[in-house]
């Protein structure tokens, strides 16, 4: 399960970064995007288990009446990026 978690996660980060690195994306699909990764993967009871670290705690308290309170940027999820990659040379 924890492998499905990461290369889910994986993905939708890169779809993250793609549509950040799209000059046609529009902010709200940034908010969007960010925001699946955020009900899928950082609250408590998310869909996918990730383990409690403080890049994800990091994430959390960033959400604030909810808002992601954060710059739509390529700094967002910097640190789950590189988390993330770490955790798939286990598996892969």
């Amino acid at each position: 399960m924890k492998a499905l978690s990461l290369f889910s996660l994986y993905v939708d980060l890169r779809i993250f970064y793609n549509l950040l690195g799209d000059p046609n994306t529009k902010y709200r699909q940034l908010q969007d995007q960010a925001r699946i990764i955020y009900d899928d993967y950082v609250f408590p009871g998310s869909v996918y288990l990730i383990p409690e670290n403080d890049i994800i705690q990091d994430l959390r308290n960033g959400f604030v009446d909810g808002k992601i309170k954060f710059d739509m940027n390529g700094e967002l999820f910097e640190d789950l990026l590189e988390f993330t990659t770490s955790g798939l040379t286990v598996f892969y």
